[in-house]
């Protein structure tokens, strides 16, 4: 069930059910164990599954606030654990003229290595490839109608 959730060394994963989590925690544990690893920066929306860790292994250092969410980052994500919500941050476009080349910027700067955010980024690739179909030039402004869809 993990074996999927890994990206390098960070696991993002969960179950349906309290003992199935405790269960795969155990399991993840005792097998990296095996290969000379700790598994460290537990997070999880049950506060039950971080009780028997030892504190230095659960994730607190980069408890952040968000408006008024507490939230773990993650692979590129904020997490908020006890809404169990997941929030996504744009940065803003920096430039006064939305730009081809601004649009770019940004689609670039998307990171999201889980894929959790594929039909967000094939939206903007579309509309990438509306400007190049459009022939707009790099630096030539966005029409009214084509900021609409930014």
């Amino acid at each position: 069930m993990a074996r999927n959730g890994f990206y390098v060394d960070d696991l993002i994963t969960g179950t349906d059910n309290f003992d199935t989590a405790l269960s795969l925690q155990q399991e993840l544990i005792d097998m990296l164990r095996k290969g000379g690893f700790t598994m460290r920066k537990w997070a999880s929306n049950h506060p039950a599954l971080l009780e028997h860790l030892s504190p230095e292994d659960v994730e607190r250092k980069l408890l952040l606030s968000f408006g008024n969410e507490d939230v773990i980052k993650a692979l590129g994500l904020l997490w908020n654990p006890t809404t169990e919500k997941l929030i996504f941050c744009v940065p803003l476009n920096q430039d006064n003229v939305l730009t081809k080349r601004s649009v770019l910027r940004s689609i670039a700067s998307i990171y999201d290595p889980l894929g959790l955010l594929s039909p967000v980024i094939i939206q903007c690739k579309i509309l990438m490839k509306q400007l190049w179909q459009l022939k707009i030039n790099w630096d030539d402004p966005l029409t009214t109608e084509l900021k609409e869809h930014w």
